[in-house]
This record gives C-alpha cells, sequence and structure tokens, in this order.
C-alpha cells in the first residue's frame, strides 16, 4: 500500500520484548514502587515475587531473540 512502517511496528527489525522492559521500567516500577509505600507489606508478592520475576523472563526472551 506504499505506507511507511513507524519503526515500533516493523515485525522485521523491532523487538516487543525491549518494549516491554521499557515500559515496565518507566511506568509498572514507579507506580509499584509508590504503591508499596502504602502498603509495604504487599512488596513482597507483588513487587520481588511478580516484578522481578517478569523481568527477569523478559530479559531472557530478549536474549533469545537476538
Amino acid at each position: 500500500m506504499g505506507y511507511t512502517i513507524s519503526p515500533f511496528f516493523d515485525r522485521t527489525t523491532s523487538n516487543p520484548f525491549k518494549y516491554q522492559i521499557g515500559y515496565i521500567e518507566v511506568i509498572v516500577q514507579p507506580l509499584l514502587d509508590t504503591w508499596c509505600e502504602f502498603l509495604p507489606g504487599c512488596k513482597q508478592d507483588v513487587v520481588i515475587k511478580g516484578l522481578d520475576e517478569n523481568r527477569k523472563l523478559i530479559l531472557k526472551k530478549i536474549e533469545e531473540t537476538k
């Protein structure tokens, strides 16, 4: 159709896992840090078990897709 493909949507050159890590670092992590200041008991379950495990999985996926 002759449209220019933006960098984030180019299937041949982009890595969606990198965008997911960026989203976690810029949006999710600061939000959860603030949330855990108000509810310190949730830090173990939400941040350490949930977010850190997801981050490790995504970083593994980034390495696999290089």
